[in-house]
């Protein structure tokens, strides 16, 4: 029973930013020759499964918290036969603190902790061919700038990342018959672009140069960044970038090498891409500042609101009063051990724990909210669901209470997201007051336990004082992103 004893400290390791790390280092480093490394793996996956938003969130908790016999005996017994896998599909990725393990490894610059996580992915893709590796490595919804593992890597100068999983890929695709591995790489490659990434500074002091423009590709961020040997790598295969596309400034990977300077790859990139007029350095600095201009005016056109997003709507019954029950329960339990934090908010502080740290009902309460509440979200805005994608940015419990050295109010603020949500966890007659205002209409909206009220982040609003007893809510701040792998949009395991 030592693995699942393994798999459950590893899953409370992972949702611990000081031993999310060496969690990973301990997960990997022996996987090769450790068959029960990969029994670990395969129980994380299926804990953070999506698939867990089907069952009983009571049921979830009470196998969680149990040993069981007969997955310890096929693992001491070194079975690793197909069974093993059911219920992992290609939607199936690690997760650390809520995002892909890839991307955690890479945006702490962490190039041999990166390595280490994916040789161990392409050995455990070796006998699971439903998980999918590209996920792992180009997903990029969880990430508010819009980075994938990659995106990072290449921030980070990871050369040797990058050219591991050029090489792992070129393997896989190469064993494909038919080539719609090839198709579908290249495909994500175009997709999986970043947001733009404005320093924290205000609307009226905000400059052109403080936006790191979105739209960019892997091949834009090397081709910016001046990496020559990444740029060569993204242009061979199997990822082979088209030279042709633009960011959201209209700007090509060679323009961006000479605006930022790069001359060598500008020398590289120019002769594969004669129909592009020579930049001369006289015209640099025009272009710079039409750039400046395009991010600025973009960045200011954000902080509407959408006239379709500015009526907040109530969603009754997004879980039952025994979901609540169950969820507070957990809660309870690992505020108990753990304590309840106070900072991590710094203009607009509350008293909150991420998501990610209650385990093991995180998963179940993503899928559910993905499941009951995105579901009516994508027709209540008329967010195409084919081409968009509703994502978490941050999804965490608060708590408001008409105590003594307790907070029992949020003051009034605008959210860093497209829409924003609360569902109510605790019975509303255990308090009064609270709710959460909104200064435009001056109203302040009520909801009953297991309900949700959403509205857009960008709108002013507060948490209305507790006057008496305490307020138990989970709070989300929601994006909408161009949706890259379209297995989320059909259900059907396809990239």
């Amino acid at each position: 029973m030592a693995w699942m004893r393994d798999a459950r400290s590893a899953l409370q390791e992972l949702n611990h930013f000081a031993t999310a790390a060496q969690a990973l280092t301990s997960l990997f480093e022996r996987f090769e020759e450790d068959a029960t490394r990969a029994w670990v793996l395969t129980q994380l996956l299926k804990w953070q499964a999506p698939a867990q938003a089907t069952r009983a969130v009571g049921d979830i908790v009470a196998q969680f918290d149990a040993l069981n016999e007969e997955d310890h005996t096929a693992a001491a017994a070194g079975d690793t036969g197909g069974s093993a896998y059911d219920g992992i599909d290609t939607e199936a990725m690690l997760l650390v603190m809520g995002k892909p393990a890839l991307l955690f490894a890479t945006s702490i610059y962490d190039e041999e902790l990166a390595l280490l996580v994916w040789n161990g992915f392409v050995r455990f893709q070796q006998h699971c061919h439903r998980f999918d590796l590209l996920r792992q490595v180009f997903d990029n919804a969880c990430d508010s700038h819009g980075f994938c593992a990659l995106h990072y890597a290449i921030e980070a100068q990871m050369d040797e990342f990058v050219a591991r999983v050029a090489n792992d890929l070129l393997v896989w695709t190469e064993h494909d018959k038919n080539e719609s591995r090839t198709a579908v790489l290249k495909q994500i490659c175009a997709r999986v672009v970043t947001q733009d990434v404005v320093l924290p500074v205000g609307k009226n002091q905000i400059q052109g140069k403080n936006i790191a423009s979105g739209g960019s590709s892997l091949l834009h961020v090397a081709a910016r960044k001046g990496e020559l040997g990444i740029v060569k790598m993204l242009l061979a295969p199997p990822f082979e970038f088209a030279l042709s596309q633009r960011d959201w400034d209209g700007n090509t990977s060679l323009r961006l090498a000479a605006l930022y300077g790069h001359d060598s790859v500008a020398a590289l990139l120019q002769p594969l891409t004669p129909s592009e007029p020579i930049l001369e350095s006289a015209s640099l600095p025009a272009l710079q500042a039409k750039r400046d201009a395009l991010a600025k005016a973009r960045y200011i056109a954000s902080l509407e609101t959408p006239a379709s997003m500015l009526q907040s709507h109530k969603f009754p019954k997004i879980w039952s009063q025994d979901e609540c029950r169950e969820v507070l329960s957990v809660l309870e339990r690992v505020t108990t051990q753990h304590g309840w934090c106070t900072q991590r908010h710094a203009a607009y502080p509350t008293t909150d724990m991420p998501c990610y740290r209650v385990v093991p009902i995180e998963s179940w309460v993503r899928g559910t909210l993905v499941s009951r509440l995105f579901s009516q979200l994508y027709d209540c805005y008329a967010i195409p669901r084919e081409t968009k994608q509703i994502t978490f940015r941050e999804l965490f419990y608060v708590k408001y209470e008409a105590k003594p050295g307790e907070r029992a109010e949020l003051g009034i603020h605008c959210d860093g997201s497209v829409l924003s949500f609360n569902v109510l966890l605790n019975n509303a007659a255990e308090f009064t007051g609270g709710g959460t205002f909104f200064e435009a209409t001056k109203e302040t909206i009520h909801i009953t336990q297991g309900d949700a009220v959403v509205h857009s982040g960008k709108v002013r609003h507060a948490g209305a004082p507790v006057l008496e007893g305490k307020r138990m809510i989970l709070v989300g701040f929601l994006d909408i992103v161009d949706r890259v792998f379209s297995s989320y949009a059909n259900g059907k395991n396809e990239a």
